[in-house]
């Protein structure tokens, strides 16, 4: 009989492309949510002669930078600059981008689920300087799962809020295992699949 496993044990083991010497992992990324502070690595790719190798499943939006009134960057060159080269690149390399002026531009941690990006079993990653904030706490080095009554009965959004917190504990990830509330949270979303193919992705 095989040894039950974690969800995080089971996303993890389905996403390992390669294992190397001392444990190292090499992981599959299923998607990469971008935004302005991180235009730095386009000049690295441009640089190397290279391109981003899958754009479908690259996101990009303007908001660290950009003002929530308005909508326009701040008025410092260095910034106003750094907005317009993450418009550019992502435009050279056919990046899907929620820019200024664009109604589903947002935070970049929150616009993932909104838009149906952030789904149940995918490793996402993300520039955001909250995903690298070290707290206090057992959670360093680990990835904390929830369950239990009370976390059932929490809204989406009160559970992303609760996973959103994990990091303050020190830990890489907080998860949650879907379901109803999640699926009914998941469809219809812009990016995620329609009709049968909804049905299948809930099974799967």
């Amino acid at each position: 009989m095989s040894t039950p496993q974690t969800m995080f044990e089971k996303i993890w083991a389905r996403h390992v492309v390669a294992e190397g010497p001392g444990g190292h992992v090499l992981l599959y990324v299923d998607r990469h949510l971008l935004h302005e502070g991180t235009t730095a690595a386009f000049g690295r790719l441009a640089k190397s002669g290279r391109r981003v190798r899958r754009p479908d499943l690259s996101f990009a939006t303007a908001d660290h930078y950009v003002l929530t009134s308005g909508g326009s960057p701040a008025p410092d060159a260095e910034v106003r600059g750094m907005v317009e080269a993450l418009a550019r690149h992502t435009g050279d390399q056919h990046i899907v981008h929620f820019g200024v002026g664009e109604a589903r531009r947002g935070i970049v941690h929150v616009i993932g689920p909104e838009q149906g990006l952030t789904v149940p079993g995918i490793t996402l990653v993300c520039g955001d300087s909250h995903t690298a904030t070290h707290g206090a706490g057992g959670g360093v080095s680990h990835a904390i799962e929830y369950a239990g009554s009370a976390i059932h009965a929490m809204s989406m959004d009160e559970r992303m809020t609760v996973c959103n917190m994990s990091i303050e504990a020190g830990a890489r990830a907080g998860m949650i295992a879907p379901d109803d509330t999640t699926f009914a949270y998941m469809e219809g979303r812009p990016y995620v699949p329609r009709g049968k193919a909804f049905q299948e992705a809930v099974e799967r």
